[in-house]
C-alpha cells in the first residue's frame, strides 16, 4: 500500500527516509496486548462479508494488506465484526485502532454493546473526514474522537471511552454505515456491492495506539526498537533512548539529554557535495541553548535558543576546507508547532528552507565533503534536541525549490491543524505567524489578525508575547487587553459559540476573559465570560440579569480550552465544555440582543474598565451557530499538541464513575 509513504513526496535520489508513524518504519513498543486476554482470531462476522479471505484472523492478521468489508443486501444493522466475552475491565486503558478508506459507503462506526440496554456509539465519515455521531449511555461516555487524513482516501480514527458500568457479556463492534446520523444500531437495506476497507486492526491495554503491537503478529518487529528506512536502500537506524509519541500519527520524543536516532554512513551517495536533508520536528521548551537535530562529519543542523528574544534560531551548517564552520540561518518561533526544516547543499551553496519555502543562502566556494555515520535528534553525546521529531529524510542530490515545496504540501495535511472554519466570525491565534507575526513583540499597538479574512482583527493594549507552547498574548491583569472594535456583531444571530484557549497566572480573582458589554455585565451584554473564583465561571448574554453559572475546578499556571455554546429553541441554552468534554448546562432567562453596537474585548469585558484577565491567551474563536459537541471536540483535538494534552480531561462528580479508555486508530 503506497499510501504509507506519503502522497506525492519526491523519492528521485532518496536513500534514508525515517517515518516512526510508519508501521513499515516503526515497528511498535513494548505493550500488553490485549490478545492475551480475548483471543481476536475468534471474532465474528456477522451480516457482512470479508472479501479478501472468508474471515478475517486478526491474530495472524497482514498489515500491509486492505480488507473490504461488505455488508450484505439483508435488511440489518450490518454488525462486521464483533467480540463478546467481557474482556472490558473497570480502571484498565484498552487501544483498538485501524485505518479505513470508503469502498462505496462512506461510514463506519465503533461500540460498545451489552446487546442489551447500553450503547455507546461514535461514527466517523470518511468521505468528509469528521466525525458525525457521538452517543453515550449507561454503559460508557465518550471522551474523545477524530480523524486524522492520510492521504489517498484513507483515515486514521480514534475513539476514548469512559466504561462506568460494568456489564458482563459486553460486545464490541465495528459497523458499515449508510449514513451518518440516524440511531445507534438501526438497521438498513445494503445493496450487497458497496463496502469500507479496513486495514491493521489492532487491541493494546494502553491509552494510546503504537504504530504496530510488538511480536504477537510475527516477527515483523525490530528487536531493539530500530527505524526502518523506507527509501529501500536499508540505511535503517538504532533507535537510543528515544520513546514513541502518539501525536501527529506518531513520532520519537527526544529528552535533550543523551536520546538519538543513528545509522551508519549512507549509501548510495552519487556526489556528497550534493546532498538534502528534510526533517519535521516540534521544539517543546526553550532550553538547551543549544542542541544538535542531525550531524554528519561536517554536516548538521542545530537549533541556538536566544534567551533575551523569542526566537528560535536554526542554522545549517556545514565545514569548508580549512576547518572553518559556514552555516545558513533564520530565527523562528515555532515553540510545539510541527515545522518543516530542508537543508540543501550543492557545490557552493547552502540553502535553508522553512515550510516549503527558502528562508537563507550562504554561498562558499570551498565547502567541505564527508559521510560518515548520521545521526538524527542528537549527536549521540550530550547536546540532544529537546522534543519530537517526525520524519527525516536524506537525499544523495540537490532538491530545487520546487521540490522542498512538493514535500512539504504532501506531508502537511498530517501535521494541520483542522480547525472547524463552518460560521466563523473571528478567529485569533497567537501560533500563527499570519494571525500574530513575533515580529511586534505584543507591546502597545500590535496587531492580533483576524484568520477569518473578515477583518476583525484586535489592537493589544499593554501587552506582551511569550512563544511557549507556540505563542500567547500576555495579558497583566490590571491595564492589558486586546480591543476587536464593534464589526464583530453577532447579537442578532441568537445561537453562537466562543472558545478561548488560555492559561490562568492567578484564579483567585475575579476577572473578565472575553466580552461585548458596557459595563460590568450585570445588565445588558452581547455577551461576557467572567471567572468569579477558582470554582465558578459564567456566561451572560442578552437583556436581563441573569448570569449561568457553572462549577469547574481551575487551577493557576493550567492551560484550558474553554468553550460555551447559546442555542435551543428561544437561544437560551448555554453549555460548557472544558477540553473538549461537554461539563455542565443552564438556562438564561435573557432573550438575545437584536442588535448591537457594543466593542469585543478579549482580557475585559467590552469598555468596561475594570477586571482585566490575568494571564496567556493563546487561541480565541467566536461563530455564529451552535457548534455539535462533536464539532468541539474535533477543535480541541486539533489543537491539543501545543499543550502536551495528550486527551481530553474528564471529571465527575460522582466518586464511583470508574475510568477505562478505548481508542480506535486506523491505519
Amino acid at each position: 500500500m503506497s499510501w504509507f509513504r506519503g502522497p506525492n513526496i519526491v523519492t528521485n535520489g532518496l536513500i534514508l527516509n525515517f517515518d516512526p508513524a510508519n508501521i513499515n518504519s516503526y515497528r511498535g513498543e513494548s505493550t500488553i496486548n490485549l490478545e492475551s486476554v480475548v483471543n481476536i482470531s475468534t471474532w465474528s462476522t456477522n451480516y457482512a462479508g470479508v472479501t479478501s479471505g472468508n474471515t478475517i484472523n486478526l491474530s495472524g492478521y497482514n498489515p500491509f494488506i486492505s480488507y473490504n468489508l461488505l455488508p450484505t443486501a439483508v435488511n440489518n444493522m450490518h454488525r462486521t465484526l464483533y467480540s463478546q466475552g467481557g474482556f472490558l475491565s473497570l480502571n484498565t486503558m484498552y487501544t483498538v485502532s485501524l485505518y479505513a478508506k470508503s469502498n462505496g459507503y462512506n461510514f463506519l462506526s465503533f461500540g460498545i454493546t451489552d446487546n442489551s440496554n447500553y450503547q455507546t456509539q461514535t461514527v466517523f465519515d470518511l468521505n468528509l473526514g469528521v466525525v458525525t455521531q457521538n452517543v453515550s449511555n449507561n454503559g460508557g461516555s465518550i471522551i474523545s474522537s477524530g480523524m486524522i487524513y492520510m492521504g489517498n482516501g484513507w483515515y486514521r480514527c480514534y475513539l476514548t471511552i469512559s466504561l462506568s458500568t460494568y456489564v458482563v457479556n459486553n460486545y464490541f463492534l465495528i459497523l458499515v454505515r449508510n449514513d451518518g446520523v440516524s440511531t445507534p444500531w438501526i438497521a438498513w437495506l445494503a445493496d450487497g456491492t458497496s463496502g469500507v476497507l479496513i486495514s491493521s486492526p489492532q487491541i493494546e491495554q494502553k491509552s494510546y495506539a503504537t504504530p504496530f503491537v510488538n511480536g504477537t503478529r510475527g516477527s515483523t518487529v525490530v528487536t531493539g526498537g530500530g527505524l526502518i528506512d523506507l527509501s529501500g536502500y536499508g540505511n535503517s537506524g538504532t533507535i537510543s533512548g528515544s520513546t514513541y509519541v502518539n501525536e501527529y500519527m506518531g513520532g520519537l520524543f527526544q529528552n535533550g539529554l543523551t536520546n538519538y536516532i543513528g545509522t551508519n554512513a549512507l549509501t548510495p551517495v552519487n556526489n556528497t557535495a550534493f546532498y538534502t536533508v528534510e526533517m519535521w520536528i516540534k521544539s517543546k521548551i526553550p532550553d538547551p541553548s543549544y542542541c544538535i537535530l542531525f550531524r554528519s562529519g561536517y554536516y548538521y543542523f542545530y537549533l541556538y535558543n536566544n534567551s533575551t528574544t523569542p526566537d528560535h534560531s536554526i542554522y545549517f551548517v556545514n565545514r569548508d576546507t580549512g576547518f572553518t564552520w559556514r552555516s545558513a540561518y533564520y530565527n523562528y518561533a515555532t515553540h510545539n508547532i510541527p515545522t518543516q526544516i530542508v537543508g540543501v547543499r550543492d557545490d557552493t551553496n547552502l540553502k535553508l528552507y522553512v515550510n516549503g519555502l527558502l528562508k537563507n543562502t550562504f554561498t562558499y566556494p570551498t565547502l567541505g565533503i564527508s559521510n560518515t555515520n548520521w545521526t538524527f535528534g542528537g549527536n549521540g553525546g550530550t547536546e540532544s534536541f529537546s522534543g519530537n521529531t517526525y520524519v527525516s529524510k536524506v537525499y544523495n542530490r540537490a532538491l530545487s525549490d520546487a521540490e522542498v515545496l512538493q514535500n512539504y504540501n504532501a506531508l502537511k495535511s498530517r501535521f494541520e491543524e483542522k480547525v472547524i472554519i463552518d460560521s466563523l466570525m473571528l478567529y485569533l491565534d497567537a501560533g500563527k505567524t499570519n494571525s500574530f507575526p513575533i515580529s511586534q513583540g505584543g507591546g502597545t499597538g500590535a496587531t492580533w489578525y483576524d484568520l477569518t479574512g473578515r477583518g476583525n482583527n484586535g489592537t493589544i493594549l499593554y501587552g506582551g508575547y511569550n512563544y511557549l507552547n507556540g505563542g500567547s498574548i500576555v495579558l497583566n491583569g490590571s491595564s492589558s487587553y486586546v480591543n476587536c472594535g464593534t464589526n464583530v456583531d453577532i447579537s442578532n444571530l441568537g445561537a453562537m459559540t466562543v472558545s478561548v484557549i488560555l492559561n490562568f497566572n492567578n484564579v483567585s480573582n475575579r476577572q473578565f476573559i472575553i466580552g461585548k458589554c458596557t459595563s460590568d455585565g450585570s445588565s445588558v451584554n452581547e455577551f461576557l465570560v467572567d471567572l468569579t473564583s477558582s470554582t465558578t465561571i459564567r456566561f451572560f448574554s442578552g437583556s436581563g440579569n441573569t448570569w449561568v453559572p457553572f462549577t469547574y475546578v481551575f487551577s493557576s499556571g493550567s492551560t484550558y480550552d474553554i468553550t460555551f455554546v447559546r442555542g435551543g429553541l428561544t437561544f437560551r441554552d448555554i453549555s460548557m465544555y472544558i477540553n473538549g468534554i461537554y461539563i455542565s448546562g443552564g438556562t438564561s432567562s435573557n432573550s438575545p440582543l437584536s442588535s448591537s453596537t457594543m466593542k469585543l474585548s478579549v482580557g475585559r469585558g467590552g469598555d468596561y474598565d475594570g477586571l482585566y484577565f490575568n494571564g496567556k491567551i493563546y487561541n480565541v474563536r467566536i461563530y455564529s451557530r451552535s457548534l455539535l459537541a462533536s464539532e468541539i471536540l474535533q477543535n480541541y483535538n486539533a489543537l491539543k499538541g501545543r499543550f502536551n494534552w495528550h486527551g481530553s480531561i474528564f471529571r465527575s462528580n460522582d466518586s464511583k464513575r470508574c475510568i477505562m479508555y478505548l481508542v480506535f486508530r486506523f491505519y
